[in-house]
């Protein structure tokens, strides 16, 4: 996150940042590297680690499967009652057909 963060402010900052020929290299890597993890159906190992870390602090931390899967599939299945996205839905079609939100 620390070196996600410092890069991007880096490019931010100084445009001919993305330019330099050994980031250009290092992003083409980092995109086959992960290209080839899909395509074997490997784990990254950053989430690997972060398992194995997980489970020597505690156990009932750990997760099966994928990070992004265990993460987003809290966003896709969110744990809400389904009154509360049928009257949310309910709310958008009134504004939506009253021509407030069209």
């Amino acid at each position: 996150m620390l070196a996600g963060t410092i890069l991007t402010l880096g490019g931010f900052f100084y445009k001919r940042f993305f330019d330099w020929w050994l980031f250009r290299t290092l992003h083409l890597c980092g995109i086959i590297y992960v290209g080839l993890l899909a395509l074997l159906r490997e784990y990254c190992p950053l989430t690997i680690l972060e398992n194995t870390v997980r489970a020597k602090y505690n156990p009932d931390l750990t997760y099966p499967g994928s990070f992004i899967v265990h993460y987003i599939e809290k966003l896709v299945y969110p744990d809400v009652n389904p009154s509360t996205i049928i009257g949310a839905y309910y709310i958008y079609c009134c504004f939506y057909y009253s021509g407030i939100y069209n």
